[in-house]
């Protein structure tokens, strides 16, 4: 297999990665073995600490996520991927044949991790849709209306409502502006508190009766927690 271009910063965390000591990689292992796979980039990797550097700690995990994504699709063996991403990283500047050789040794114990393999496939499956929404905003305003003639005299305003998507898309970011009134946002409140409501009911079919994992948790309810950071 080819294995992409490895981006600036995930270099940059596999490169810390190599540098920590036997001991520091050892109780990694142990964390990330231990740890919540939750979807939220930022908490997981705040769920993981050990003594050391935190932001090569951050970084390294961070990395390590950016490769378990390659996993989630076909059966692909580790060492096939291990020697495709030395092999990729050898037509880049900065990696050190030594490097490359303890990298080789240390991916092996991290690939294997449960916890990064299962958030890997739950992120997957989140962004798995032709469209995945970025964010969303509703824009009010006071539209005046003019009285007809040449005077342009004001007699009324009309109160407008716009509702702003910004998505993902195989094309990129792509943003949509759609007018609403009050109908309209009343019946868009209604259908949120219909979807919270099935959402619960399937929550306790699936995490509380067949007590299958979920990722990520508030107060005991098992929720998928939003993140700004979490492109993965």
């Amino acid at each position: 297999m080819y294995f992409p271009k490895v981006p600036p910063s995930e270099r940059d965390g596999l490169r810390r990665l190599v540098a920590l000591s036997d001991d520091q990689l050892g109780r990694l292992a142990t964390a990330l073995e231990a740890a919540e796979p939750v979807l939220a980039r930022g908490e997981f990797l705040r769920s993981i600490e050990i003594a050391g550097d935190a932001e090569s700690v951050r970084r390294a995990v961070g990395a390590l996520m950016f490769i378990h994504s390659f996993l989630t699709v076909g059966d692909i063996k580790d060492d096939r991927l291990i020697a495709s991403i030395l092999a990729s990283l050898r037509m880049e500047d900065g990696f050190e044949e030594q490097e490359l050789e303890r990298l080789a040794a240390v991916l092996p114990r991290f690939l294997s991790i449960t916890s990064l393999r299962l958030r890997a496939k739950a992120v997957d499956l989140r962004f798995d849709h032709a469209k995945v929404l970025q964010s969303a905003r509703i824009l009010t305003d006071c539209r005046p209306v003019f009285a007809p003639g040449p005077g342009y005299e004001i007699t009324g305003a009309l109160i407008c409502h716009t509702l702003k998507l910004e998505y993902y898309s195989a094309e990129g970011t792509r943003e949509v502006y759609i007018a609403v009134d009050e109908r309209d946002l009343a019946e868009i409140g209604r259908l949120i508190e219909r979807a919270d409501s099935k959402a619960a009911a399937l929550k306790k079919l699936v995490f509380e009766d067949r007590r299958l994992k979920g990722f990520g948790t508030l107060d005991g309810k098992f929720y998928d927690p939003p993140d700004a950071e979490d492109g993965d």
